[in-house]
């Protein structure tokens, strides 16, 4: 697999292969992925807790669904999921963008142990729609029909996303993959 602990890689924008779901194309389907788009190290941003006005802290119990589905979260913006398990049954798509000067950071807490994970295999665990700038570090993904699907939403390309420390597990269709926007 194409991510190792403590490297993050960014995707580029290009140009994405077509929609495939099934579980017996997904070999053909990741070298079409690895192909097609561009991998290249980059450095971590780290921000602390204590320097970006802009941190907000979710846990398993707070409404994170709603905070995560979407395009609501502003450029600059850090989330930081606290230790647990957040489950969903909803249809998880992340649209939100940064900004080369002022990314989105997704992150686990320092030292937490973080999982997203759907209750059942029916959808994708999370969907990336069009979002740009957005960095997602040390967080589990499981239990979906894929892990985490990007693809461009409303004529926006995904790009410069950034996966750090992620783990992708149990999943029907495949760790990540692409689509046509």
């Amino acid at each position: 697999f194409f991510f190792k602990q403590k490297t993050a890689y960014e995707v580029y924008q290009c140009d994405w292969s077509s929609d495939v779901c099934s579980s017996d194309l997904i070999m053909r389907y990741f070298g079409t992925f690895l192909a097609l788009c561009c991998f290249a190290p980059s450095a971590a941003v780290v921000v602390a807790d204590n320097t970006n006005p802009n941190t907000r802290h979710l846990s398993p119990t707070d409404n994170w669904f709603n905070v995560l589905n979407g395009s609501n979260i502003a450029p600059g913006t850090e989330v930081v999921l606290s230790e647990g398990t957040y489950i969903h049954s909803g249809r998880l798509s992340f649209g939100s963008f940064g900004t080369a000067e002022n990314p989105i950071i997704v992150r686990a807490a320092e030292g937490a142990k973080v999982v997203i994970r759907r209750n059942n295999a029916s959808q994708n665990v999370m969907d990336i729609e069009g979002a740009q700038y957005v960095t997602f570090r040390g967080i589990e993904i499981s239990n979906g029909s894929a892990g985490i699907r990007i693809r461009g939403k409303s004529g926006r390309n995904p790009t410069s996303l950034t996966f750090e420390d992620m783990v992708v597990r149990n999943v029907d269709a495949g760790g990540f993959t692409a689509n046509d926007p």
